[in-house]
């Protein structure tokens, strides 16, 4: 095989495989998928509708494709789509179920939810029908999508079949729901506790500025004893000046000889 030839074969896997998914381009297909949820997964009647329904669907997951592309400057095609919407939802319930039933004996714990099943899992909190018996086949989905899963599935038939898709369908579904519930408490619980901080740390300043306050008060108290005790001293040391002028012009009356003072002449 000339050199040419395996060059094109190694583009032309490249090219099957396609680009690797980001997270944005994950949530967007997740985001036009629940856009759109009623013409996917809704149930339509009336006659010849089977036929015109399938075509509604793939029409559909064209017209997402083509918005992914557009947005993303990737070659996704309808089935490629359907198949990673699929993937997603299905390990976005194994990792739920592996939550509420932990393994036991040990093993690793289960792994977080991404942001793409996270953004599955608040969209179908109210929807736990849509979210069906993950590995379920749809006769109206793209066609090589459907040939696929069909070859790597066992049939299920009759009643029991039925049941099997419906208590998966409740289980994944309240199990949603259930989460979604404890979201709002756990907010409530920290805003509670934020409030109580916030209530102490007000008490806290209000007890420190009664405590400011209060040293102020007992610092103008001294300072106004101190200012009373510096004008006694003032008037005890006249006193002492005008009762020192009296004994020295006595003293000057009695001895005349000795002048001992000017002013008493």
């Amino acid at each position: 095989m000339a050199e040419k030839d395996i060059l094109g074969l190694i583009t032309a896997g490249k090219r099957k495989r396609g680009a690797n998914w980001a997270s944005e381009e994950e949530i967007t297909l997740i985001e036009e998928v629940m856009k759109f949820e009623d013409r996917l997964f809704g149930k339509m009647k009336g006659a010849g509708i089977k036929g015109k329904h399938g075509k509604i669907k793939e029409e559909t997951w064209k017209s997402i494709a083509d918005t992914l592309n557009l947005q993303f400057k990737n070659d996704r095609t309808s089935d490629s789509i359907y198949k990673k919407y699929d993937n997603i939802k299905q390990r976005a319930k194994e990792k739920i179920d592996g939550i509420r039933r932990p393994k036991t004996g040990g093993g690793p714990p289960t792994a977080p939810l991404t942001q793409a099943e996270e953004a599955l899992y608040q969209a179908m909190d109210t929807r736990p029908n849509i979210v069906g018996l993950v590995g379920g086949i749809d006769s109206d989905e793209p066609t090589s999508s459907v040939q696929s899963m069909a070859g790597n599935e066992t049939t299920c038939t009759g009643d029991a079949s039925a049941s099997s898709e419906s208590s998966a369908s409740m289980t994944f579904g309240l199990s949603l729901n259930r989460k979604m519930d404890e979201r709002p408490k756990e907010k409530k619980r920290k805003m509670a506790t934020r409030e109580v901080i916030e209530e102490l740390e007000m008490k806290n300043l209000k007890l420190e500025n009664e405590k400011l306050s209060q040293e102020i008060s007992k610092l103008q108290q001294e300072q106004k004893k101190l200012e009373k005790e510096e004008k006694k001293f003032e008037i005890e040391a006249e006193l002492l000046e005008i009762k020192k002028s009296y004994l020295l012009c006595k003293l000057s009356s009695e001895f005349p000889e000795f002048i001992l003072d000017p002013l008493c002449k």
